[in-house]
Protein backbone atom coordinates (compact mmCIF):
# COMPACT_ATOMS: atom_id res chain seq x y z
CA UNK A 1 0.00 0.00 0.00
CA UNK A 2 1.27 3.43 -0.93
CA UNK A 3 1.96 5.95 1.80
CA UNK A 4 -0.20 8.62 0.17
CA UNK A 5 -3.58 7.25 1.40
CA UNK A 6 -2.24 6.83 4.93
CA UNK A 7 -0.88 10.36 4.97
CA UNK A 8 -4.15 11.74 3.54
CA UNK A 9 -6.12 10.01 6.28
CA UNK A 10 -3.64 11.33 8.85
CA UNK A 11 -4.12 14.85 7.47
CA UNK A 12 -7.91 14.50 7.69
CA UNK A 13 -7.68 13.38 11.32
CA UNK A 14 -5.30 16.25 12.07
CA UNK A 15 -7.67 18.77 10.48
CA UNK A 16 -10.62 17.39 12.44
CA UNK A 17 -8.58 17.39 15.65
CA UNK A 18 -7.42 20.96 15.23
CA UNK A 19 -10.92 22.15 14.39
CA UNK A 20 -12.36 20.36 17.42
CA UNK A 21 -9.76 21.88 19.72
CA UNK A 22 -10.17 25.42 18.42
CA UNK A 23 -13.88 25.50 17.46
CA UNK A 24 -15.71 22.59 19.14
CA UNK A 25 -19.15 23.91 18.26
CA UNK A 26 -18.30 23.64 14.56
CA UNK A 27 -17.77 19.88 14.85
CA UNK A 28 -21.17 19.17 16.35
CA UNK A 29 -22.94 21.55 13.98
CA UNK A 30 -22.70 18.71 11.44
CA UNK A 31 -25.04 16.74 13.72
CA UNK A 32 -27.49 19.57 14.38
CA UNK A 33 -26.15 20.27 17.88
CA UNK A 34 -25.64 23.87 18.87
CA UNK A 35 -24.70 25.78 22.01
CA UNK A 36 -22.45 23.39 23.88
CA UNK A 37 -21.99 23.71 27.61
CA UNK A 38 -18.49 23.93 29.08
CA UNK A 39 -18.58 20.18 29.73
CA UNK A 40 -19.79 19.58 26.17
CA UNK A 41 -16.90 21.61 24.71
CA UNK A 42 -14.53 19.64 26.94
CA UNK A 43 -15.94 16.36 25.59
CA UNK A 44 -15.68 17.45 21.95
CA UNK A 45 -12.12 18.66 22.45
CA UNK A 46 -11.17 15.36 24.07
CA UNK A 47 -12.97 12.91 21.78
CA UNK A 48 -12.71 14.66 18.43
CA UNK A 49 -9.71 16.89 19.14
CA UNK A 50 -7.35 14.81 21.23
CA UNK A 51 -8.31 11.51 19.64
CA UNK A 52 -8.07 12.97 16.13
CA UNK A 53 -4.59 14.38 16.72
CA UNK A 54 -3.42 11.16 18.39
CA UNK A 55 -4.63 9.08 15.43
CA UNK A 56 -3.00 11.51 12.99
CA UNK A 57 0.30 11.20 14.87
CA UNK A 58 0.06 7.40 15.01
CA UNK A 59 -0.61 7.17 11.28
CA UNK A 60 2.20 9.61 10.52
CA UNK A 61 4.69 7.62 12.57
CA UNK A 62 3.43 4.31 11.18
CA UNK A 63 3.99 5.53 7.64
CA UNK A 64 7.72 5.77 8.27
CA UNK A 65 8.22 2.86 10.71
CA UNK A 66 7.39 -0.48 9.12
CA UNK A 67 7.67 -2.31 12.45
CA UNK A 68 4.46 -0.71 13.74
CA UNK A 69 2.64 -0.03 10.47
CA UNK A 70 0.40 -3.10 10.34
CA UNK A 71 -0.55 -2.89 14.01
CA UNK A 72 -1.22 0.84 13.82
CA UNK A 73 -3.39 0.52 10.73
CA UNK A 74 -5.29 -2.36 12.33
CA UNK A 75 -5.85 -0.38 15.54
CA UNK A 76 -7.17 2.63 13.61
CA UNK A 77 -9.41 0.43 11.45
CA UNK A 78 -10.87 -1.32 14.50
CA UNK A 79 -11.50 2.03 16.23
CA UNK A 80 -13.30 3.38 13.16
CA UNK A 81 -15.31 0.18 12.75
CA UNK A 82 -16.34 0.45 16.41
CA UNK A 83 -17.56 4.00 15.86
CA UNK A 84 -19.44 2.98 12.72
CA UNK A 85 -21.05 0.05 14.57
CA UNK A 86 -22.13 2.43 17.33
CA UNK A 87 -23.79 4.69 14.78
CA UNK A 88 -25.59 1.74 13.15
CA UNK A 89 -26.77 0.49 16.54
CA UNK A 90 -27.94 3.99 17.45
CA UNK A 91 -29.88 4.24 14.19
CA UNK A 92 -31.51 0.90 14.91
CA UNK A 93 -32.45 1.92 18.47
CA UNK A 94 -33.39 5.56 17.87
CA UNK A 95 -34.42 5.46 14.23
CA UNK A 96 -32.63 6.73 11.16
CA UNK A 97 -31.45 10.26 10.47
CA UNK A 98 -34.08 12.96 10.58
Amino acid sequence: MSGVPVLLVAAAFAAMGLMALTRPESILAYFGTRGLSRDGRNEVRAVYGGFGLAIAALLGVAQFHAAIRTGALLAVAVALLGMAAGRVLSALIDGGAT
